[in-house]
């Protein structure tokens, strides 16, 4: 389980970062687990939905390019799961229904259009949520 304590001190991000002169109403760890297990299940439905994309693509070089999307999404799952699991948390193994969306588009097309607001929208979704807090 996260850690609540608002008291533990923790080295900024660099010497002249300033951000916490601005943080008037800090999250809880519990909540901070909380919005990146969401992100963690969005970046988690996007690299599978491309894998499974390209296994239906045949195009070598779109498939590539898909493969290599990929895999930049999963490297964000892992930097996600790392940030849950320094905060005390546990990360999420669940993948984000974004991926059934997604899978139930008919079409490459449909799908890649499809995607690409999910990643746009996403953000903006995750920062208008605040379910994440308790």
């Amino acid at each position: 389980m996260a850690n609540d304590d608002h008291d533990e001190v923790r080295p900024y991000a660099s010497p002249v970062c300033y951000a916490h002169e601005f943080e008037t109403n800090p999250l809880r760890n519990s909540e901070v687990v909380a919005f990146l297990n969401g992100l963690l299940e969005g970046e988690r439905a996007g690299a599978q939905g491309l894998i499974d994309m390209s296994k239906t693509c045949n195009d070598p070089a779109l498939k590539q390019l898909l493969l290599d999307v990929a895999r930049d999404e999963g490297r964000y799952c892992v930097m996600l799961r790392s940030h849950v699991q320094r905060l005390g948390g546990t990360p999420t193994d669940v993948t984000g229904v974004f991926y059934e969306k997604l899978m139930a588009r008919e079409g490459l097309a449909a799908q890649l259009k499809l995607l690409d607001r999910g990643q746009s929208g996403g953000a903006d979704d995750r920062r208008c949520d605040t379910s994440y807090r308790q």
